[in-house]
């Protein structure tokens, strides 16, 4: 059977889906595993077809696999950044910021507010991993 023409954003969904797997550790059966227990199953072999862009993904697909590699359908159409966070992962970065920015603004008492602190540490937090702010607020569900 002949190799299907797969485009540029087909590519790069390939390439995310090997990079995220392997950024969770998880081997090819362990993801088929998740995407049968999504209802779309997908055997190994044909996940290696897709990490060598020589299957294509349809929509459906596409959903079910940033669904078991804990991100956005939409991350795994474009370029990810060097450090990739997961949902998860940014979900408990969140919650330890937001941890941090109430035990700061406790001890300062010269009326900084804990918003100000957790805005300020957002920020720096955004462009150490080079995630955008409105797709973290996808993410973190409280429009950020």
């Amino acid at each position: 059977m002949p190799t299907p023409d797969i485009g540029e954003v087909g590519r790069q969904v390939a390439a995310n889906v090997q990079r995220l797997r392997l950024a969770h550790e998880m081997s090819l059966r362990d993801l088929s595993a998740k995407l049968a227990e999504l209802g779309r199953p997908i055997l190994a072999s044909g996940l290696v077809k897709i990490e060598r862009a020589e299957r294509r993904v349809d929509v459906d697909d596409l959903s079910a696999l940033a669904t078991a590699l804990g991100t956005l359908p939409n991350r795994l159409l474009t370029e990810l950044p060097d450090a990739v966070l997961t949902a998860e992962q940014y979900m408990r970065n969140q919650k330890a910021i937001r941890n941090a920015a109430e035990s700061i603004a406790t001890v300062i008492d010269d009326g900084v507010s804990p918003r100000a602190v957790l805005d300020y540490l957002d920020r720096a937090v955004f462009s150490a991993v080079r995630i955008a702010p409105q797709e973290a607020a996808e993410v973190d569900g409280d429009g950020r």
